[in-house]
């Protein structure tokens, strides 16, 4: 039976108004290698994700027999506020 991965923490596809943790659980029999990535690079898991912007984040895991099982979540970070603008024209009257 191939591992299990599993990430809690973010939603895929989701927006952020504030830093995100993705946590990711393995589970499985004889796990030998885990390797969790955020963006194309190396990140340790649980930790805050507060750069704005679209973030991807990738797990994989592999047993003893080579079987392997992976888990991606593309998630965004958006802490800039809305604004508006409002422009009174004078009447005519």
């Amino acid at each position: 039976m191939p591992p299990q991965v599993v990430v809690t923490g973010v939603v895929d596809g989701q927006n952020y108004r504030a830093a995100a943790a993705p946590n990711v659980a393995f589970s499985g029999r004889n796990i030998v290698f885990t390797t969790v990535t955020l963006d194309g690079l190396g990140f340790e898991n649980g930790s805050a994700v507060s750069g704005e912007g679209a973030h991807a984040l990738y797990a994989q895991a592999r047993n003893a027999a080579g079987l392997e099982a992976g888990a991606s979540v593309s998630f965004t970070i958006d802490l800039t506020s809305p604004t508006l603008n409002i422009t009174f024209r004078p009447s005519c009257t």
